[in-house]
């Protein structure tokens, strides 16, 4: 070892003994025969919820690793599955222009909303009554479960949405703009202009950071108080696909078609670790709601643990 590596690593050992969490590889899940889209840990961590193009959604235990359950119904992608407030209801949105409903502990499906169109994401509301989804070609839509009222949001081929942690507002990005909308009634609240092409955003826990993410595979974080770019994160050398800022206000987390995940300090704006594992192109990337498991999702079919 030289004496430049030494320091490296005594540095980064100091670093993470002190202000952050060093990660390390878990496990391995697999069982999905074709890319895997998305991953998301369960409200209670104890579970995760995974989407691929070979038509299945997939409940895992976290602590071994195992697949709890297979649920077939799709006929085409299943583009995005995530969980209810509660934990007890998985909602998944297909290419088949479905999305489906399911009872995590039976794996039955409670429901089936037809669109017109591929869905590509979709997600419960804070309050668990009511989905937002997003089309292939950009609309963006809320379904009440209760009163099967749908709302078509004021966005014009929208590249991605977000909700706030209170979910009072969406953030949706299309071009060089970004707007905030109310999503009860779709009204525009606010649109700000940032630096190029958007490829997504992210609010941060408290909902006064936006981080966004871009072509040019820079991470841009904006003070959404003083509408202003306040820091730049530098580092993947493909498309950026997920970020997500961590319980602790400080880190943050991103994975690329580089096939990384890049963990980053807030506060000095610096990459602090580097993980790799993933033969291919990472689509998504999650923590636990404590902060200590990651899980990530990737185009080589497999999801992977760090903690």
């Amino acid at each position: 070892m030289t004496l430049v590596s030494l320091f490296h690593s005594i540095f980064w050992y100091i670093f993470f003994c002190f202000i952050g969490k060093y990660f390390k590889p878990l496990k391995v899940l697999q069982g999905h025969s074709a890319s895997v889209n998305s991953i998301t840990f369960s409200p209670d961590g104890t579970k995760l919820v995974s989407s691929s193009d070979d038509s299945t959604v997939r409940i895992w235990d976290v602590a071994s690793g195992t697949n709890i359950q297979v649920l077939k119904g799709h006929s085409n992608s299943v583009n995005c599955a995530r969980f209810s407030p509660d934990g007890k209801i998985i909602v998944s949105c297909s290419s088949d222009e479905t999305i489906r409903l399911w009872d995590v502990d039976s794996g039955d499906v409670k429901e089936v909303i037809h669109y017109p169109f591929s869905i590509q994401k979709v997600q419960f509301c804070p309050d668990g009554q009511k989905i937002i989804s997003r089309s292939i070609s950009g609309i963006v839509q809320t379904w009440d479960l209760v009163s099967n009222q749908k709302i078509t949001l004021n966005i014009n081929e929208s590249s991605d949405f977000r909700l706030s942690p209170n979910g009072q507002l969406i953030l949706s990005n299309n071009s060089s703009k970004i707007t905030i909308l109310n999503p009860k009634s779709g009204d525009k609240l606010h649109e700000l202009r940032v630096y190029t092409s958007t490829l997504s955003a992210q609010f941060s826990a408290d909902g006064k950071t936006m981080l966004c993410y871009y072509r040019d595979k820079i991470i841009r974080l904006y003070d959404l108080v003083l509408e202003r770019e306040v820091k730049t994160l530098k580092g993947h050398s493909a498309d950026i696909t997920d970020v997500k800022l961590l319980q602790d206000y400080r880190t943050i987390v991103s994975c690329s078609d580089d096939k990384t995940i890049r963990l980053w300090d807030l506060k000095y704006a610096i990459e602090v670790q580097r993980l790799i594992g993933h033969s291919e192109g990472i689509t998504e990337i999650d923590a636990s709601a404590s902060g200590t498991t990651l899980a990530s999702s990737s185009r080589d079919n497999t999801i992977r643990l760090w903690g």
